[in-house]
């Protein structure tokens, strides 16, 4: 706590040599990383989650007050950290477990729940405020915390050395991509989910990047809608050329949302393919708990795959 807070109070010098100086602000959002760090060490036990830490008066928020910086730069900083904490893994120090799939999650789960945790509070505040002073200034403010979202988003495509997927996302990244191709072309699989698409994974057009899941993180949660696949550079080629494989196919999680029952082949496709909604898992959840022998079997092991390993948009 004490480095901490004479990091926090180096900030506000910082911040001022960064203006008379031209020096670089990154070290203003160190506490970040070192946050992301801390969460990663399996010796301590934090007595509150790292969403609510993240989120309120110790993290961002503070860091957002004292560096006197826009909703933009606070958000900008906060993706490029836990981006670096992913790319980091990439070539580890030591340690024989990889623990890509926790950074990713510190990314795609954590992260995307403290900026909703951040703009409700901030919009929460605004709308309490105007009730009692109406003007166009209120008005104003409540959506510069959102719009700060969207315009770090859509700045994140900058940082091309960040956004490289690890191996074991890539298709997952491509999916991502293909689904932005899939809304602007007017296809959908009956779901929306770009989990749940069943395509061609190397399908020309439709390479994907963390950015991508990182805005399909931030959809789920309501944080964007649909439009961020309009942004300039999101899709690459054209948007009339749907990648093969795409239109016309089933997802395994739909046939289980029809009633379908658990067969060797679908329970090993839904072992393999994460679920994307709550309603999914909980229809699993109901096999595992009246089905027969046999169903239980296949719905814990269906449980126990990817749907609560990467499904980050249900974590």
């Amino acid at each position: 706590r004490g480095e901490f807070h004479a990091l926090l109070s180096s900030g506000s010098i910082l911040a001022l040599t960064s203006q008379h100086h031209g020096t670089s602000g990154s070290a203003l959002w160190l506490p970040i990383d070192l946050f992301f760090e801390d969460i990663m060490d399996g010796t301590q036990a934090a007595a509150a989650s790292a969403v609510e830490n993240l989120t309120g008066a110790s993290l961002v928020k503070a860091l957002q007050a004292v560096n006197s910086t826009t909703w933009h730069d606070a958000f900008l900083a906060l993706w490029l950290a836990a981006l670096r904490l992913v790319q980091r893994e990439r070539d580890p120090i030591e340690g024989p477990v990889p623990r890509t799939d926790t950074f990713l999650c510190v990314l795609l789960s954590v992260t995307p729940l403290a900026v909703a945790n951040i703009i409700e509070e901030e919009e929460s505040q605004w709308i309490d405020q105007s009730a009692s002073s109406p003007s166009n200034q209120w008005k104003e403010k409540k959506g510069k915390c959102r719009q700060g979202l969207v315009n770090s988003l859509q700045q994140l495509g900058d940082y091309e050395s960040l956004l490289t997927p690890p191996i074991s996302v890539q298709s997952v990244a491509n999916q991502a991509a293909a689904k932005a191709v899939m809304s602007i072309s007017g296809i959908t699989n009956g779901s929306g989910s770009y989990e749940n698409t069943s395509m061609n994974e190397s399908a020309s057009g439709c390479s994907g990047n963390m950015r991508h899941l990182v805005v399909e993180a931030c959809i789920s949660r309501n944080l964007l809608d649909t439009s961020a696949y309009l942004w300039p550079g999101f899709v690459n080629g054209g948007t009339n050329q749907v990648p093969q494989g795409i239109a016309g196919n089933v997802s395994c999680w739909s046939l289980v949302m029809k009633g379908s029952s658990l067969t060797p082949s679908l329970t090993n496709s839904l072992i393999t393919t994460p679920a994307s909604s709550l309603a999914e898992i909980e229809k699993i959840y109901e096999v595992a708990t009246t089905g027969s022998e046999d169903e239980k079997i296949a719905a814990a092991s269906i449980l126990c795959g990817a749907s609560l390993f990467r499904g980050w948009s249900i974590q």
